[in-house]
């Protein structure tokens, strides 16, 4: 692996700050690009399961992620069908 190789990493969501953390580890030179000037509250939450929470507990993030969050203590997922219900 080239130290020299530049990575482009496009938006600083989730998906994009969590690649960008996994290049850099990898030893790539990494640059996040993100359109808005800041970063803020806009409403909705974010629930992240299990599936999503492992690779940023695998970057080290597991206090932060502690601290910032919640742990619910139950989750609903209705489907577009109606009378059909998905309980977590």
């Amino acid at each position: 692996m080239n130290s020299a190789t530049r990575v482009a990493v496009i938006g600083a969501g989730l998906g994009g700050l969590t690649a960008a953390g996994y290049l850099q580890r990898a030893g790539f030179l990494v640059t996040v690009y993100e359109q808005t000037a800041g970063f803020a509250r806009i409403g909705a939450g974010i629930v992240m399961g299990a599936n999503a929470v492992r690779p940023l507990m695998h970057l080290g993030l597991g206090p932060a992620l502690v601290a910032a969050g919640i742990k619910p203590d139950s989750f609903l997922s209705r489907s577009w069908t109606p009378a059909r219900r998905c309980m977590n």
